[in-house]
């Protein structure tokens, strides 16, 4: 199939905002331990959001040379995040996202008067643009992202209470590679590679964040998983770590606003944590999940677990049919429709069990145990009628997905369709 040129129109668009974004960055910090970066890149345009609880709790630091150390006051403190994550898809390729964030932070075991703090935390928005997306899995994803305080540390000192952040502006910007990870048999897996640069304003060190991640994420109901690390690594361009003056400041500021965590003004902090997230995707566009991140080494930063759970609902999934198919506008395809050409001869018959509209998706009772590959061609009929070829991008032992590649018919597809593959 050709692209037409409004769709490249629009791509050319899309790389131009995202452009504007990256040149011109809106003022924009929670702990990347707690918040980290996340590839936002959708599957899909329209909107998706996301209610996250997490807590973290700590009672020592991996010191500067990377050693643990409790907090000189004998104290355990703790957070708990109430995130609400927000993601817009104006596009199949450009997305928009940011995340509401509240924050309160508890101390224990302290012989200090220093109150509990709950209020507005680290607030984020971002751009995202799937610059590559290949029949094959790869793809490269670019994300620009601020961080920025909606509280005040000085009246937090003021009030006498825990501060809830550095009270630091960032700015995040970089790539995601994702690498098909089919061969260990789960053909929707892939590997996530992610690197990305981080400025940070009041003195604090830059930084270069970076992730591997194994991902399972199947567009219809399943497992979803993801394993493996996230890291930082600090420029050591922190003021305080350069003049000795300003180190004291920074420090007695800790002692006062976390009671010696370094979860506040950590000194050129640097860290290397596990992440493990296990969830499961109902079908119907809902997906619950349950994580937990384990810091294992670093310098400069709290020692403790987070643990997180949500749920991510997409309300642009309908599982099959558009609600709104009954009009005479909504009722027609939305890829372009083509003449069917020739006499076509078939090898293999199954049928339709499934059909996402917004993602061109069909799912058909066959798999690989009856030789169905990936890349093979599947015809879509409704009768005798022939109303869209379709390619197989996913292959389970007894059933496949496939994309919609092209239109026949102003027909929408429907389960108990028929699905014939077409000899080569």
């Amino acid at each position: 199939m050709k692209i037409q040129g409004s769709v490249l129109g629009r791509r050319i668009t899309n790389f131009m905002i995202l452009l504007g974004f990256f040149a011109v960055p809106p003022p924009a910090s929670g702990h990347l331990l707690l918040q980290p970066r996340e590839n936002r890149t959708g599957s899909h345009s329209g909107l998706q959001f996301e209610p996250r609880i997490g807590l973290f709790s700590t009672e020592s630091n991996f010191s500067e040379d990377g050693g643990l150390t409790g907090l000189s006051t004998g104290a355990k403190v703790s957070r708990t995040l109430i995130d609400l994550h927000l993601n817009y898809g104006l596009s199949d390729h450009l997305f928009v996202f940011g995340r509401a964030s509240m924050v309160s932070t508890n101390q224990t075991g302290s012989t200090t008067d220093r109150q509990s703090g709950f209020g507005l935390g680290d607030q984020l928005i971002g751009a995202a643009w799937r610059m590559l997306s290949s029949e094959g899995g790869l793809g490269v994803n670019l994300q620009a992202e601020a961080r920025f305080p909606a509280y005040s540390n000085v009246a937090a000192r003021s009030a006498n209470r825990l501060y809830l952040g550095d009270g630091s502006v960032d700015l995040i910007a970089g790539a995601y590679l994702e690498l098909p990870a089919g061969f260990i048999g789960w053909s929707d897996s892939y590997l996530e590679l992610g690197g990305a640069y981080a400025q940070r304003s009041a003195g604090f060190s830059s930084a270069i964040p970076i992730s591997l991640l194994f991902r399972r994420d199947p567009a219809y109901g399943g497992l979803v998983l993801d394993a493996g690390v996230r890291a930082q690594l600090s420029l050591n361009s922190d003021v305080a770590g350069q003049d000795a003056t300003k180190r004291t400041d920074v420090l007695l500021d800790r002692l006062q606003g976390s009671l010696g965590s370094d979860l506040v003004n950590g000194i050129n902090p640097s860290w290397l944590a596990a992440h493990l997230r296990i969830g499961h995707n109902s079908g119907n566009g809902k997906t619950f999940f349950l994580s937990g991140d384990l810091p294992v080494s670093g310098s400069a930063v709290p020692s403790g677990i987070l643990i997180s759970g949500g749920v991510s609902i997409d309300l642009q999934h309908h599982g099959g049919i558009d609600p709104s198919r009954g009009s005479a506008e909504s009722s027609r395809p939305r890829k372009p429709k083509t003449a069917l050409k020739g006499f076509q001869s078939y090898d293999l018959e199954g049928k339709v069990s499934t059909y996402n509209d917004q993602l061109y998706l069909v799912k058909i009772d066959r798999g690989s145990s009856d030789s169905v590959e990936k890349g093979q061609l599947f015809d879509i009929f409704s009768g005798k009628e022939v109303l869209a070829r379709a390619k197989v991008t996913q292959v389970r032992d007894e059933e496949a997905i496939l994309t919609v590649v092209e239109y026949f018919q102003d027909q929408w597809i429907e389960a108990g369709f028929v699905a014939r593959r077409l000899l080569k």
